[in-house]
């Protein structure tokens, strides 16, 4: 699970030492306030659970992490099945489609599901 306000953009080199919710570690913006920044500890960001312990996260923020599942594999697609978490429970859920390449459009949740089905696909070609 990572941080609902957590852009992540560059897969950071991390030793493997225990399962990351979007496959690999990354380095991105907190977009938890009008003004991004840059996060001061992205233990927080890359694993979510953020709230009380990060200074930028909204006390009224509707979710606290989200999860994500590769639900089915195409050749033109890759559904994903997401859950926004609250204290630890489901908030909010769906399904995304992510076409791996192309642009992409939506929110955090969007930018974040395209993020781990890159990391899938990349393990899934090694």
């Amino acid at each position: 699970m990572s941080c609902p306000f957590f852009y992540a953009r560059d897969p950071l080199n991390s030793p493997g030492i225990r399962p990351v919710p979007l496959g690999r570690l990354h380095s991105g913006e907190c977009l938890a306030a009008s003004d991004p920044a840059t996060p001061a500890n992205l233990d927080l960001c890359n694993f979510g659970y953020a709230r009380g312990e990060c200074p930028r996260f909204p006390a009224d923020a509707e979710a606290d992490a989200v999860r994500f599942a590769i639900d089915h594999v195409t050749e033109a697609a890759v559904t994903v099945r997401y859950c926004l978490e609250r204290d630890h429970r489901p908030a909010r859920h769906g399904t995304l489609d992510v076409t791996p390449g192309a642009p992409e459009s939506g929110g955090i949740v969007e930018h974040l599901a395209a993020v781990y089905v890159a990391s899938f696909l990349a393990r899934k070609k090694s």
